[in-house]
């Protein structure tokens, strides 16, 4: 395996990247997240979106206040791109203009979020009527949710991961009271390929959540 190119300039330098998506309508465009975010070393995040025919140069470079964690295209939009970052911070960039404001949806829609916004993604969403591309986020804190683009940025709770300690002897599950149960981090998710009422969280206790939620879903 050799090298054939680097994405970088003077911007990105000793910055780590923490996050990428690739655009999935123009496949010469890929968004790379950048930050750290540990301790000391903690800095600002940045994104900026590469093109293939140029290495050297970001097409667009956005200046983020907190470190990025994740980040998706829209495929119906494709000029939409979702970030999330370490503080729960959750934007929306559309990065078709030279110049673009960034509109911070949990801010917009006084969703408070604990922790670092780990996954989002978009995915397709159906109510049995028409099908609607929105996005899915999940945090450390263990909360799912669903914003909905059409509905102004909506959003909904879907789940609260929940972890219960492990009972010893007869005790059992159902008798476990709100001191033997915690929320889980959700570390990432990824929906069902042919199910769409399924999808997975990963969470940080090591577990594999497997979802059916009341809506129905379909990979995007």
């Amino acid at each position: 395996m050799s090298l054939i190119w680097s994405f970088r300039n003077s911007e990105t330098l000793n910055r780590t990247i923490t996050a990428m998506s690739w655009n999935k309508v123009n496949h010469n465009i890929v968004a790379v997240g950048y930050g750290k975010y540990f301790y000391s070393e903690a800095m600002n995040g940045l994104v900026c979106c590469w093109s293939v025919k140029n290495p050297c140069q970001p097409e667009r470079m956005y200046q983020i206040p907190q470190p990025v964690t994740s980040l998706s295209f829209s495929r119906d939009q494709p000029n939409l791109l979702a970030v999330g970052c370490y503080n729960g911070a959750f934007y929306i960039i559309n990065i078709a203009p030279q110049e673009t404001d960034t509109i911070i949806l949990n801010e917009m829609k006084n969703v408070t979020t604990h922790g670092p916004l780990w996954k989002v993604l978009w995915f397709y969403h159906t109510n049995f009527v028409k099908e609607t591309e929105e996005i899915i986020t999940v945090d450390q804190s263990g909360h799912v949710r669903k914003w909905s683009i059409e509905a102004d940025y909506a959003c909904h709770e879907l789940i609260k991961l929940k972890y219960f300690h492990e009972h010893s002897g007869s005790e059992k599950m159902e008798q476990a009271d709100e001191i033997t149960q915690r929320l889980m981090a959700g570390l990432s998710l990824s929906l069902h390929p042919s199910n769409r009422t399924l999808y997975y969280v990963v969470t940080e206790e090591g577990y594999i959540a497997l979802v059916m939620p009341p809506e129905v879903f379909n990979n995007s």
